[in-house]
């Protein structure tokens, strides 16, 4: 495993990982010496105080699996906040965000799996009061299962309500969530979502001991 980063400016920053390794367990019988490579590539741009713009590609060669698979990704997001107390001084800003991903994936020893898939995410976040936090986001899935070329638009949407706060100095740490999703033309088994509508909870308490050291526990 080799990670890097890199700080071209105060405002650019490079990351990235690549993972080489040989599986013992399970591996592709037809080529059982062969390589695997997991990479991922991240770039972070703050042109502005309220401005983040950001990209990432990352790929998945597992042919030395038994199931072998590949899979690249390749998408860039942009986050804005916008100041609301000259409009709405009972609110201090709005957080609005915008994602696009490019997915390709193919499985080698069953072609009916290939899909490729455009994601298109819409995101809006609020801060209100006493730690909490209003979320809402809807994501479209364009869809081609490319062996046969079928289309279809899988979509989720969630709206959430979550807390956070630390006591006695930021040793302790509570946070809290609770949501509601629903999924919706999800026929395609490579969409990936139930198409259930649902609401989710969940919760947590962490205490940092030392600098190197943290106990917590979660609930769902």
């Amino acid at each position: 495993l080799l990670t890097g980063q890199w700080k071209a400016s105060k405002a650019l920053v490079f990351r990235g990982q690549a993972d080489l390794y040989k599986t013992r367990l399970f591996p592709n019988p037809a080529e059982p010496d062969r390589l695997n490579l997991e990479a991922e590539f991240n770039a972070d741009w703050q042109p502005t105080k309220r401005t983040i713009l950001s990209g990432f590609l990352s790929s998945r060669d597992d042919l030395g699996l038994l199931s072998p698979t590949e899979d690249v990704r390749l998408g860039m997001s942009v986050t804005q906040t916008i100041p609301l107390k000259p409009i709405l001084p009972i609110f201090s800003s709005l957080g609005v965000s915008a994602r696009l991903e490019h997915q390709d994936s193919r499985t080698v020893n069953a072609p009916s799996s290939d899909f490729d898939t455009e994601i298109v995410n819409l995101g809006v976040s609020l801060p209100l009061w006493a730690g909490l936090t209003a979320t809402a986001t809807q994501q479209w899935n364009l869809l081609k299962e490319t062996l046969t070329g079928t289309r279809s638009i899988p979509r989720r949407f969630t709206t959430s309500l979550s807390y956070f706060s630390t006591v006695g100095q930021g040793r302790w740490g509570l946070r809290g969530r609770f949501g509601y999703e629903d999924e919706a033309r999800t026929d395609s088994p490579r969409s990936f979502l139930s198409g259930q509508d649902r609401f989710v909870w969940e919760g947590g308490v962490r205490y940092q001991h030392s600098p190197s050291t943290e106990y917590f526990v979660d609930g769902r």
